[in-house]
Order: C-alpha cells, then structure tokens, then sequence
C-alpha cells in the first residue's frame, strides 16, 4: 500500500528527529551547523530558511522574522528532550 504525502512527511520528520537524538554535536563542523540550523527550520516551519519570509507562523504568535539563530547549548537541550521518557499516550475509549 502506498503511503500518503502526509505519511510520508511524518515518516521523514521522525527519522530526522531520530538522527537528532543521536548526532555527536561535538563532531558537527560548522558547514553542518548551518545544514542542522536549516533543517530544523525545514522540520518546525517548513522552510529552510524562515527568516526571509515575513509572515506569520499559524499558530499566529511568532512571525518568522524573529527567529534568532539557535547554538549548540539549543540543539544539546533539543536533543535531551528528544531523548527524555515518553509521555504515556491516553487510549480512546469508545
């Protein structure tokens, strides 16, 4: 069965997420701090490069002109909550 764009998109979030957890930011040099930098911007907003666009997020709050330029003290504390425990997730009952 063929998977949908949207699974397919979720798909390639997760395995980016997964890669996150575990790159040694220590052996990033700094061409892959710039590639990191976009990818998270690829992965939370949709685009490489958000600060170019003025618009608003929808959620409506942030307006992407006012990303600031994430460091590797970011990243290490994007990558602890990546790694912490999981939330249980709450069954449906029908």
């Amino acid at each position: 069965m063929k998977q949908s764009a949207v699974q397919e998109k979720h798909i390639k979030n997760l395995e980016w997420a997964f890669w996150l957890s575990r790159v040694n930011l220590d052996d990033l040099r700094d061409g892959d701090w710039i590639n990191l930098r976009e990818d998270l911007n690829q992965f939370v907003y949709g685009t490489k490069q958000p600060h170019i666009q003025n618009k608003q997020h929808p959620g409506g709050s942030l307006k992407f002109t006012s990303i600031h330029v994430l460091d590797k003290k970011h990243f290490e504390d994007i990558q602890s909550s990546i790694k912490g425990k999981p939330e249980p997730v709450n069954e449906m009952r029908h």
